[in-house]
């Protein structure tokens, strides 16, 4: 029984305080200063090796290796979230394979469909996934499908656990981007700042749909000592700050200054929602820079998404919340639903 009750002890002490820990100035800071650190040092090695390990036929990538990472960093803070609400968390366990399944399926689609010129001509590439070829954004909307059958199936709160999920995922996407990083992709066009990266000519677009050409070897085009935008970096570093904010209010439900100042009370989804506002207008800036940026019809589609999410989440969270102000000062404030779906 006491080793029962210790048990009980450590992990509501655990629960309180490690995400309270990452909102202290000295935890913020010190982890910007850190990924900084590991790019300049990660720079200054002149070159990035997508493998981490390769014998034989056995090969294990950076890029798999920190998504797995980022993806069971998302769903331990999922796990605290749920349980500090009162939540069953081994739905957590139950809900990652499915949402992991839809994300993989609708982020390779998603870049199959506008890519489709090049595909076209090797259907049999379509499902060669191994090969490279994903998009955030379908994964993220792949997911969000996935889930939603979930809760439906087993008939939880849908908006209640898409605000647990919200910090992780932002997080789990800042981590996966140094996958780019070290694949040599994603970058953005060529400038002389500073903190510019060199990308080797292996690894350069070449120019067919959806990219520009970037080759060393394309006259007028930049050379083998060209420098580029480190746009993985920029996206990394705005994740972080997303997720930061996403914590905050995750943790002060009802709480914070801002929802006090707008007469605004908190409803389940409300995360979820300032999600996509709030990664969508960070994307939108990096996608701007990006030499391999999806397109149709002339426009970058990571864009188009990015604006329709701000315009549509924006709207939607601003509209459910239309009639808090005026009952803020009356103290009749609706109470927060939490739909079934």
């Amino acid at each position: 029984m006491q080793d029962i009750s210790k048990s009980v002890r450590a992990r509501l002490v655990r629960r309180s305080l490690l995400p309270q820990i990452l909102l202290r100035w000295y935890a913020i800071v010190g982890v910007y200063f850190g990924i900084i650190g590991i790019f300049g040092l990660l720079r200054l090695a002149g070159g990035n090796e997508p493998d981490l390990l390769h014998l034989g036929i056995l090969r294990l990538r950076w890029y798999g290796v920190l998504i797995a990472g980022g993806v069971a960093l998302a769903s331990l803070l999922t796990v605290n979230l749920a349980e500090r609400r009162g939540e069953n968390s081994e739905h957590v366990w139950r809900l990652l394979p499915v949402v992991l399944v839809c994300s993989i399926v609708a982020a390779r689609l998603w870049f199959v469909v506008f890519t489709w010129e090049t595909y076209s001509q090797q259907p049999a590439k379509i499902i060669a996934i191994w090969e490279g070829g994903i998009a955030i954004q379908g994964g993220v909307l792949g997911g969000l499908v996935g889930g939603l059958l979930y809760a439906r199936w087993v008939k939880i709160k849908a908006w209640r656990w898409a605000d647990f999920i919200a910090p992780g995922l932002v997080l789990a996407q800042g981590i996966g981007r140094w996958g780019n990083f070290m694949n040599n992709e994603a970058y953005g066009s060529t400038t002389s700042l500073p903190w510019a990266i060199k990308i080797p000519c292996q690894f350069r677009t070449d120019g067919h749909p959806g990219t520009i050409d970037t080759r060393c070897t394309t006259p007028g085009q930049p050379g083998a000592e060209a420098t580029f935008h480190p746009t993985f970096l920029y996206e990394s570093l705005w994740d972080y700050g997303c997720f930061l904010v996403l914590l905050w209010f995750a943790l002060h439900p009802g709480s914070s200054w801002l929802e006090r100042k707008l007469g605004w009370r908190r409803k389940d989804g409300d995360l979820f929602l300032l999600y996509w506002v709030i990664y969508s207008a960070g994307r939108f800036f990096t996608e701007g820079l990006r030499t391999d940026s999806l397109t149709y019809a002339g426009l970058r589609t990571a864009q188009v998404t990015a604006v329709a999410a701000i315009v549509i989440c924006g709207g939607w969270l601003i509209w459910r919340h239309r009639h808090n102000h005026k009952q803020a000062g009356t103290g009749e404030a609706e109470a927060s639903p939490t739909p079934t779906i």
